[in-house]
C-alpha cells in the first residue's frame, strides 16, 4: 500500500475516533457553524457564506462542519476546527497538499485538549485565491486570529515542510505574538517558491527576526529537505528559546508521524513543547 493510501486510512480512522468520543448522540467535536462566531451573525461582522462539510471535501471522512474565515488581508479561507480548549493550534500544511492529509495529526492533538484549526491555503481547495496568491503567511496569521476569536488565548503554529517555513515567517507578524512554532522538516528554500512564486519574505531572511520559542524537528534521511538546510534555518533563527531534534532515519513532514517508528517520540516532543508554551 502506498504512503498516501496509508495516510488516508489513518486520518479517516483518527477523525472517526474524535467524532465518536466528542459527546452524546454522536455529536462531533468540530463546532457547527451555529456553535461558533464563524457561523453566526456576530455583531459587526457579516455572516460568511456557507462552506462545504469536511466529508464533502475529504471523501470518506466522517461528517464535520466547515466554515469560512478571513486571512490577514481579508481573503476568504476554508477551515475546520477540531477539539476545544484555551490553547489553539494552527496546522500549516505543506503546499500544495490538501488539508485532508493533516486530519490524523490534528485529531491526535485535539484529543489531548487543544483547539486545532486545519485550513486550505489561498488558491487551494475551497479557499479563494485572493489578490496576492503567494502570501501564504497571511493565511497562517489569519488562522491564528480566528482561533483567538473562537476563544483560544494562546496559539501555537505547527507547520510541515513548506508550511514549517511559512509558519516561522508568519510568527514575525502575528500580534499578539504566537506562543510558539513547531517546524517539522522546515523547507526554507522550497517555501519560497510555492504557489508560483511565494511572494512573502523568505524564511532565511526573516528567521533572525523571530522571537517566539521554536521547536525544529528534522530527519537525517529526508529526501526532500537536506538536514543542512534545516540546520542553517535553526542557526539563523533569532529566538532565545529554540531546539533542533534530528531523527536518524525515515520520512519527514507528516510521514514522521504516520509512517515512522519515531512517530510517538515526535508527538511527545510536540505535546511537551505546546504545554510548556501554554503554561
Amino acid at each position: 500500500m502506498t504512503a498516501p493510501a496509508l495516510r488516508a486510512r489513518a486520518w479517516i480512522a483518527a477523525l472517526a475516533v474524535v467524532v465518536l468520543l466528542s459527546g452524546t448522540c454522536g455529536r462531533s467535536s468540530v463546532p457547527r457553524p451555529s456553535e461558533t462566531a464563524s457561523g453566526s451573525e456576530a455583531p459587526g461582522r457579516t455572516k460568511p457564506p456557507a462552506a462545504p462539510r469536511l466529508d464533502d471535501v475529504c471523501p470518506g471522512a466522517p461528517p464535520a462542519s466547515g466554515f469560512i474565515f478571513p486571512a490577514a488581508d481579508g481573503t476568504s479561507l476554508y477551515g475546520v476546527v477540531m477539539g476545544r480548549g484555551p490553547v489553539g493550534i494552527v496546522m500549516a500544511n505543506d503546499v500544495p497538499h490538501p488539508l485532508c492529509e493533516e486530519i490524523a495529526e490534528s485529531a491526535f492533538l485535539a484529543r489531548h485538549g487543544f483547539r486545532v484549526l486545519v485550513f486550505d491555503y489561498r488558491g487551494h481547495g475551497e479557499s479563494d485565491a485572493g489578490s496576492d496568491p503567494g502570501r501564504l503567511d497571511l493565511d497562517v496569521a489569519g488562522a491564528a486570529a480566528e482561533l483567538r476569536r473562537l476563544g483560544s488565548d494562546r496559539v501555537v503554529l505547527v507547520g510541515f515542510y513548506a508550511g514549517g517555513a511559512v509558519a516561522l515567517v508568519a510568527s514575525t507578524r502575528i500580534e499578539p505574538a504566537a506562543a510558539g512554532v513547531v517546524a517539522v522538516s522546515a523547507a526554507a528554500r522550497r517555501g519560497q517558491f510555492v504557489n508560483g512564486p511565494y511572494t512573502a519574505p523568505g524564511a532565511f531572511d526573516v528567521a533572525p527576526r523571530a522571537r517566539v520559542p521554536v521547536l525544529f524537528l528534522a530527519v537525517r534521511t529526508d529526501r526532500y529537505v537536506p538536514l543542512s538546510e534545516v540546520r542553517r534555518l535553526y542557526r539563523l533563527t533569532g529566538s532565545a528559546h529554540k531546539r533542533l531534534v534530528v531523527f536518524p532515519y525515515g520520512g519527514g513532514g507528516l510521514d514522521l508521524f504516520g509512517l515512522s517508528s519515531f512517530g510517538d517520540r515526535a508527538n511527545d516532543l510536540i505535546l511537551r513543547f505546546v504545554r510548556a508554551q501554554a503554561a
